[in-house]
């Protein structure tokens, strides 16, 4: 598989990646549930399903997996962590990305130091 340099962090990637913002959702019309219409911000996700397709992607040479908190609202980050836990020698053969700056209440964002900083911890605590 092709690969490129992510950057200027010297890391080199496969220019095809696992993009985990439906991941383990049932079908295209839950996604639009889950990420449109959905007011009360419950997650539709499979997490086993999930699960099943990380593993899958990063043994077939998947590299990159990209999250984010408001994917599946923290499920899809839940999902690599668990995929990871069952299977530990996994870690060392991705890198899984994520981002900063959603607040849910109003679905608004904030970029804010204090926004920015609580998001990442939330996302090491799911990661």
């Amino acid at each position: 598989m092709r690969t490129k340099i992510l950057g200027r962090t010297g890391i080199e990637l496969p220019i095809v990646g696992l993009g985990a913002a439906n991941l383990g959702l049932p079908s295209q019309a839950s996604a639009y549930f889950q990420h449109v219409d959905n007011p009360r911000h419950e997650s539709f996700a499979d997490v086993t399903a999930a699960v099943a397709t990380v593993h899958e992607a990063v043994q077939h040479g998947i590299r990159l997996v990209d999250t984010a908190p408001k994917y599946c609202y923290g499920d899809s980050e839940r999902a690599i962590r668990r995929a990871w836990d069952e299977l530990p020698d996994l870690v060392a053969k991705a890198l899984v990305t994520t981002k900063v700056g959603l607040i849910y209440e109003g679905d608004g964002f904030d970029y804010s130091y204090d926004a920015a900083m609580k998001c990442v911890q939330g996302s090491m605590e799911r990661l």
